[in-house]
């Protein structure tokens, strides 16, 4: 279980990071730079959430095995992350849509610049929100059996959950004490995550 458990924290940390990252400026830019057509972008970002996960394994097995990315730590993190920002997406445009714009125009008349409007006022106003968004989805590439099966092999590469799969469809004769023990193992982080971080996930969901 090891390392399984070693990739989970790496694609669960990495992968909710970068996504909650990439979907904050997302937000921000639809929200902030008032871009053309903005609910066209809103709905284009936010459609691939509505898209059932089952009808992507094909054409990403198809994809990675073609260009090399099958069975490699960062082809599954590019996945998780691209599949993650949606949600975190929306979570954030919400909340930023609540930022006052006259906190924005005064930081505008003050000189700052879109990045530093960005990283001195969206970003520090928004931590609860993009704090929701990161337990929501470090919970769920943490959680992930579909993609670890499908686009994975290696022992070292395989997340935790593809791990204990794979071991119990090998391992037949397995006693079911041990499986459970191993699920108890790999569902501690997330509930420790959730309860040092309970307020942070009420707040950014109001």
């Amino acid at each position: 279980l090891a390392p399984g458990l070693k990739s989970n924290f790496f694609y669960g940390i990495m992968g909710a990071g970068l996504s909650v990252f990439f979907a904050s400026l997302a937000a921000f830019s639809i929200v902030a730079l008032n871009p053309k057509n903005k609910s066209l972008w809103f709905w284009v970002i936010y459609a691939v959430n509505l898209v059932p996960y089952q009808m992507l394994l094909l054409p990403l097995f198809e994809s990675f095995a073609s260009t090399g990315l099958y069975d490699t730590r960062w082809g599954l993190l590019l996945v998780y992350v691209a599949i993650a920002i949606p949600f975190a997406f929306f979570l954030s445009r919400n909340h930023m849509l609540s930022i006052s714009k006259e906190v924005v125009e005064a930081s505008q008349l003050d000189g700052a610049s879109k990045i530093q409007t960005y990283f001195r006022i969206f970003l520090p106003l928004s931590w609860s929100a993009l704090g929701a968004a990161f337990l929501f989805q470090f919970t769920w590439i943490w959680n992930d059996l579909v993609f670890g099966l499908t686009l994975t092999t290696s022992a070292e590469i395989r997340p935790l959950m593809s791990t204990i799969a794979t071991l119990v469809g090998q391992y037949q004769n397995i006693k079911m004490p041990i499986v459970l023990c191993a699920t108890l193992i790999a569902s501690i982080p997330t509930a420790f995550l959730y309860i040092i971080g309970q307020r942070l996930f009420v707040a950014g969901l109001k």
